[in-house]
């Protein structure tokens, strides 16, 4: 190597090493106030003091950028129930920052006191959770799906309901607002406008409840203005279902809150759009029909 090479080298050296120099003594400089220089995304429900105050109680202020951990922040950040993912980045050059991306979760269902997500997976318990702090109050205000059952349900039972809630309200366009099961296991699942009778949440309980869209083409040849249903039951193991009724004792006459009958067994197939048989009460009495299990 020549002495104008060796010379060159050594400036280029000097040069990078000085540069090194004052970037580290830069970055290694305390930064006094971090919720300056740290932006934040993805915020719906939360807002920015919910993020800020985890990040702040690991004392970052008056720490250089380089000590801060983005690891460990984000677990803190994550022990927020409706906080669903969190990812931060550190940026050094040209300017000095941090920007947090969260994902929210999405909330699904209320047992008891444990929430549920969108995944049915389970992600808080109400009742582990001070009262008046702002967590519980944005847990409170959500519109849950609500299950109520005597028995204890398995990780497997909710992802089922989760399953046939989503099934009924893609057929029926409308939210599931409960799930309810009683003391021999059966379940209902009610939307706005329908309860539906699902039965046991075994192995046949999807493809039972497969059945409901096929059911509701059918009934929209109902004429509404004079019968109104209380439930469908598709808990039959067999391939028929049966449409429990409310009876109304005139035309005019709002529709009873109790449970009359239910029609008389029927087949209703897409190619045969056979109505439902209607039943309208006398004004003087209500007798009582007989169920009508309906054949698919």
């Amino acid at each position: 190597m020549s002495p104008k090479q060796v010379l060159i080298s050594t400036l280029i050296f000097l040069v990078l090493l000085t540069s090194s120099f004052f970037a580290f003594h830069e970055l290694s400089q305390p930064i006094t106030d971090y919720n300056a220089i740290t932006h934040i995304y993805g915020l719906k429900k939360l807002n920015r003091d919910d993020i800020m105050s985890k990040f702040l109680k690991e004392k970052t202020n008056g720490k250089p950028i380089l000590l801060i951990n983005p690891i460990r922040i984000a677990e803190r950040i994550k022990r927020n129930p409706l906080v669903a993912c969190v990812h931060i980045k550190r940026f050094l050059y040209p300017e000095r920052k941090i920007k947090i991306y969260i994902k929210e979760a999405k909330l699904w269902a209320r047992y008891g006191s444990k929430i549920f997500n969108a995944d049915a997976k389970y992600i808080a318990n109400m009742a582990k959770i001070p009262s008046g702090t702002r967590v519980h109050k944005l847990l409170n205000s959500y519109n849950y799906v609500e299950i109520k059952s005597p028995h204890a349900l398995s990780d497997d039972d909710l992802k089922l309901l989760l399953k046939l809630s989503k099934l009924i309200e893609k057929s029926t366009r409308s939210r599931v607002s409960r799930i309810e099961g009683d003391r021999d296991k059966n379940f209902c699942i009610a939307t706005n406008h329908y309860i539906f009778k699902i039965g046991l949440l075994d192995k046949t309980a999807l493809k039972r409840t497969e059945r409901v869209t096929l059911v509701l083409d059918q009934l929209r040849t109902i004429d509404k203005n004079k019968t109104e249903l209380e439930y469908i039951d598709l808990s039959l193991s067999s391939s028929q279902v049966i449409l429990g009724r409310k009876l109304i004792t005139n035309q005019n006459a709002e529709p009873s809150s109790k449970l009359a009958g239910a029609n008389k067994p029927q087949d209703l197939k897409p190619t045969n759009k056979t109505a439902v048989n209607k039943t309208i009460a006398s004004p003087k009495a209500a007798p009582k029909a007989k169920p009508k299990p309906v054949t698919l």
